[in-house]
């Protein structure tokens, strides 16, 4: 059995701003429809924390000091990859953002489909949990 496996690295953030709001965007494409966090890959020259401070403010404008709150894998077993995802948090001031990101109360992520296992990983953000592993 082979103990090398192809592995795709991503992160995504919850933005929570001074009045217990959200940053989120409502995706469009095939990939993830639905709402989901700011995030996205980890760059070979880069680690996890750098990732999530380069993308969201490439994403949002924003300059955030995230915090890392748990992982999520996906092992693909008939692709035999792997993507792991490190999750983060951070907080921020109220700030106007570009007009595919919006600020909504943390409640609203119940009564919207939420993109992908965007739900499933939930309990990470909030702190409730800090791995879950999925496959298929």
């Amino acid at each position: 059995m082979a103990r090398v496996l192809a592995i795709e690295l991503t992160m995504m953030v919850m933005i929570e701003n001074d009045q217990a709001e959200v940053l989120v965007q409502d995706r469009k494409k095939k990939d993830w429809p639905g709402w989901t966090f700011p995030g996205g890959h980890v760059e070979k020259d880069e680690g996890s924390y750098e990732a999530a401070v380069r993308e969201i403010e490439e994403e949002t404008g924003l300059v955030v000091q995230p915090l890392l709150r748990g992982t999520a894998e996906w092992n693909h077993l008939a692709k035999e990859t792997r993507e792991l995802a490190f999750l983060y948090t951070a907080k921020v001031k109220k700030q106007v953002v570009p007009d595919d990101l919006f600020w909504v109360k943390k409640t609203a992520l119940t009564t919207q489909p939420l993109a992908g296992t965007l739900n499933d990983l939930l309990p990470i953000f909030f702190g409730e949990e800090q791995q879950i592993y999925f496959e298929d």
